[in-house]
């Protein structure tokens, strides 16, 4: 019988529905209930020192507490049983874990569907958008990402002709990155589902809460990007 690793790790318990005995009701163990913890405080920690600074406290953590839990049901399909709603005052509550991977996993997905890439890839390939061409650099640069993962994935690009390779007028050692008209035709016809996922996830009502909301998000960019190297380093 197949157990998962959760289960393997005592960190899941199993025990059979009473209404079908084909599944199993699962729940945490103590272990499993203190690394989670664990996790939350982590993460709150490495959100709430990097990526929130200089935001406004009340204001963000309202929309958080208020909001996430509205926007996850969104991705959900339905609205979750209100003693399944674990939000504290903070707003830094196991929701908006969820919503975070939840709407990854729907951005990974959506992209796989049209176009066939992987997520990263296509990061790549939107970085490269609106822009004669970058140095790999560049790209990792703007893409929080590591220059190793952005070399692959050119790599992967250029391979389906998404991408092209040029030299660098002001630089022997070194290559420039474009994108090709399948390139663009990819991303024209990726752009429009990913923003039907993306905008109905994230509702924040009115045009003045849409303008904030990405105004936070630009801050939350600013600070990663700072942050870069420092991040880099940790993993």
């Amino acid at each position: 019988m197949w157990s998962p690793p959760l289960i393997d790790r005592s960190l899941l318990a199993a025990e059979s529905s009473d209404e079908d005995r084909r599944r199993a009701r699962l729940s945490l163990t103590e272990k499993g209930r203190l690394l989670a913890e664990e996790c939350c405080r982590d993460l709150f920690a490495f959100s709430k020192g990097v990526a929130q600074e200089s935001l406004p406290d009340v204001e963000y953590n309202h929309y958080l507490s208020t909001g996430i839990g509205g926007n996850l049901d969104i991705l959900r399909g339905h609205e979750a049983d209100f003693e399944l709603r674990r939000v504290p005052a903070d707003g830094q509550g196991v929701e908006f874990t969820l919503f975070t991977r939840a709407i990854l996993e729907r951005w990974r997905s959506c992209v796989r569907k049209e176009c066939g890439l992987a997520f990263n890839e296509f990061r790549v390939l939107h970085a490269l958008s609106g822009v004669p061409s970058l140095r790999i650099q560049d790209i990792s640069d703007r893409l929080l990402s590591p220059r190793s993962h952005v070399s692959l994935s050119k790599r992967r690009l250029c391979e389906a002709h998404l991408a092209k390779e040029m030299p660098n007028p002001f630089d022997s050692r070194s290559v420039l990155v474009g994108l090709t008209a399948k390139g663009q035709r990819t991303l024209d016809r990726a752009l429009p589902a990913l923003d039907a996922i993306t905008i109905p996830a994230h509702n924040p009502g009115t045009d003045e809460a849409v303008m904030i909301l990405r105004a936070w998000h630009s801050r939350m960019y600013y600070n990663l990007k700072r942050n870069h190297a420092t991040l880099l380093e940790s993993f």
